[in-house]
């Protein structure tokens, strides 16, 4: 039995029990067609010798003597209390003056104070709508539709003012906007805004977006603010669904952008992190893009400290991931680029400590290619690629155009449909290049050789579970399980697997 690489303790506020769950890096949710493992739940007595048993049994009493509170209630947006009024918008005739009930959004939110939860009744909603005050650090103005009803706002009757969208957050802070759908703009959808940086606080959730002639959600020069489970697709063509720019610490969690792009003049992308730091994207899919699924770093400022984990990027026009050249510290890990129109990442000359850890890359021309035609003079620094599967490329798996620095290709398995000259990689294309071989990997390789790069590489078939369905999980016999090396990420068996999915059972 493969031994438990990380436990995660999950107290509950108010409770009187407690469990240990070992989530595997390879079960989270990356779509219910890739991530089909289970979380495993094991009891505290069955961890290990009685003396073991006792003193966790005893750790785990002086816990829940600590352990007061109460859950979040239903309804409430997590980590935000609901402290003031309950405003409500419907059809009719609007309240009296200082009332409850409303038939337009803007009539309510120009009542509204921090604190103050305005609950949206199911309807169609013709108006355009901004906040004309923030909330307040743990009593934000909550903007929600009422669960279980659909509400849409349908900008189709309006023109809305340039960078401006259906719903505007500008210039201000502790704001939640839970439950909309947004149709139908001749401009943007949801627009998040300040012109000094300052504003902070903003939650998104369980918004979608659909149908703009710009982009579907924006989040420009905010700061500590979050998006979850939105939805950003069919902006015309180049538009992003979603669009961070000049942004700080920024979560995009549960999030799905698609078929932006179509129609129109073909370059958006799902997710454009343009310019920003700290900026976190996971568990979101990109697909059906008519560029790349996730693009990082294009502003001239640039992005820096930007993490892609356990990400879906699937059937986009270009590459899966696209790493421009004013990217710094760029993380891609546990994420399946799969079926892109051309390459799984596209690394631009420039771009500096970029990590790969972990993904699975399925079809694709090329698994990685790293293009030296906007900074020749500044070669790629502190690039690893490690523990990752390529699988079906149609080209060359590996094409570096231009010189590079510092980098680690190692830890990997690497198989591709080209036969012939250069068939794995070709390294520094141009006078001068170097080709490789499959049969070059592995120590002692050429590759290992004259590079410095691939000793524990191989080119095998890895043995996915079922990859005409495509599930590319791996099954117990494959090649790539225990294969890769310690990154940082928590594992079962004596190694971590290849892959973005760990094995989780025998």
């Amino acid at each position: 039995m493969r031994a438990i690489g990380a436990l995660r303790l999950w107290l509950w506020p108010g409770t009187r029990s407690i469990k240990l769950s070992a989530r595997p890096s390879g079960c989270a949710e990356w779509g219910t067609e890739f991530a089909r493992g289970r979380q495993q739940t094991v009891e505290a007595w069955l961890m290990g010798p009685k003396l073991v048993r006792r003193i966790f049994l005893a750790a785990v009493l002086s816990v829940q003597l600590c352990c007061m509170g109460s859950p979040p209630q239903a309804g409430t947006p997590e980590g935000f209390a609901s402290t003031g009024r309950r405003l409500q918008v419907t059809a009719g005739t609007d309240g009296t003056p200082g009332g409850s009930t409303f038939n337009r959004i803007s009539s309510a939110l120009m009542v509204a104070q921090p604190g103050d939860t305005l609950v949206l009744r199911e309807g169609r909603y013709q108006e355009s709508i901004d906040f004309p005050r923030s909330g307040e650090p743990g009593r934000p103005i909550v903007l929600m539709a009422q669960p279980g009803e659909t509400v849409v706002l349908d900008g189709g009757k309006m023109s809305i003012p340039r960078w401006q969208g259906v719903v505007n957050i500008l210039n201000r802070s502790h704001i939640v906007v839970e439950g909309i759908q947004v149709i139908n703009s001749n401009q943007r959808g949801i627009v998040a805004y300040s012109r000094n940086g300052t504003a902070s606080g903003i939650l998104l959730r369980n918004c979608r977006v659909t149908r703009t002639a710009d982009a579907g959600i924006v989040l420009e020069r905010v700061r500590a603010s979050r998006l979850e489970s939105c939805e950003a697709g069919y902006a015309a063509g180049g538009s992003p669904g979603f669009l961070i720019n000049q942004s700080q610490d920024i979560e995009i969690v549960g999030c799905r952008a698609h078929h932006n792009g179509l129609g129109g003049g073909g370059t958006a992308q799902g997710f454009l992190v343009y310019e920003g730091t700290r900026i976190r994207l996971q568990n979101c899919v990109a697909e059906d893009n008519v560029r790349d699924g996730f693009d990082i770093g294009g502003g001239d400022i640039g992005a820096t400290e930007v993490s892609v984990r356990q990400c879906v990027s699937r059937r986009n026009g270009e590459d899966g991931v696209g790493i421009n050249s004013q990217a710094r510290e760029v993380t891609v890990q546990q994420c399946l680029l799969a079926f892109n129109g051309e390459n799984a990442v596209n690394i631009y000359q420039g771009a500096q400590s970029i990590k790969l850890y972990n993904n699975t890359f399925v079809g694709h021309v090329h698994y990685l290619w790293i293009d030296g035609s906007d900074l020749p003079e500044r070669p790629i620094a502190d690039l690893e690629v490690v523990n990752c599967i390529g699988y079906g490329a149609s080209s060359r798996a590996i094409v570096t155009v231009a010189p590079l620095g510092k980098v680690k290709f190692d830890y990997n398995c690497w198989t591709g449909e080209k036969r012939g000259y250069g068939e794995f990689c070709l390294w520094e294309m141009g006078p001068g290049e170097k080709a490789f071989g499959f049969a070059d990997l592995g120590e002692g390789g050429r590759w290992s050789r004259l590079l410095g790069q691939g000793e524990h590489s191989f080119s095998a078939d890895p043995r996915f579970v079922d990859p005409g369905n495509q599930n590319f999980q791996l099954t117990r016999e494959s090649p790539c399980v225990d294969a890769g090396t310690p990154v940082g990420l928590p594992y079962l068996g004596r190694a971590p697997d290849l892959g973005a999915f760990e094995l989780t059972q025998e």
